[in-house]
């Protein structure tokens, strides 16, 4: 297993109910962004069948309200699902504050040559900007992996839905997510443990 992925996976580790919570809140958002136009196309799939062949609908409201409350629940689990986007932010926060205890804890037992070698704003820098800023580690950890999970999944899932109902894109391969580990190349959560605990 590549090195920066280990890393991640033994943080998740640590976190592995709230990593769930996370897994299934970005399905769950997934989901809502596509049932809407799903729906929409059903009801006027059904609107148009109504018109065209009433004798097949002889209680046609009951068609249209038992789409409606579909659209009802749906508004429900958007609500919920609206939510997402602080549970990820809480995440971040979390892993920004283990790790930022944790480091800390390997510049309490250095010596004089360690803060002769590195600058009093390099440390600070290394254990605020470098967990907390946009595209850094804390962030990286849940944010980044969870958003790219969240796009690569809408256009799949709709594919897969398009796939039944239109023949002429049955046979388009689903599309690809890039292989991570090619942005882990840069992770910064190697630099920021080197220089913390002495480690290689």
């Amino acid at each position: 297993m590549d090195k920066h992925i280990k890393w991640i996976v033994n943080q998740w580790k640590r976190e592995k109910w709230f990593v769930l919570l996370m897994l299934v809140f970005t399905l769950a958002r997934s989901a809502v962004s596509i049932a809407y136009p799903i729906l929409f196309g059903r009801l006027l799939d059904l609107l148009k069948n109504i018109l065209g062949e009433p004798a097949k609908y002889p209680n046609p409201m009951q068609e249209i309200n038992r789409i409606i409350w579909v659209f009802v629940a749906l508004g429900f689990a958007q609500f919920i699902t609206g939510f997402y986007p602080a549970i990820r932010g809480w995440m971040n926060i979390r892993f920004e504050n283990f790790l930022r205890k944790y480091y800390f804890k390997f510049v309490l037992t250095k010596d004089f040559r360690f803060f002769h070698k590195f600058r009093t704003g390099d440390i600070v820098t290394r254990l605020t900007d470098d967990l907390t800023d946009y595209s850094k580690i804390s962030w990286f950890l849940c944010s980044g992996i969870f958003r790219l999970l969240h796009c690569s999944d809408v256009p799949k899932r709709t594919l897969l839905c398009r796939r039944g109902s239109d023949n002429r894109i049955r046979h388009l391969p689903l599309p690809l997510v890039h292989n991570p580990s090619a942005r882990l190349e840069s992770f910064p959560a190697e630099s920021l443990h080197h220089h913390m605990t002495g480690k290689h």
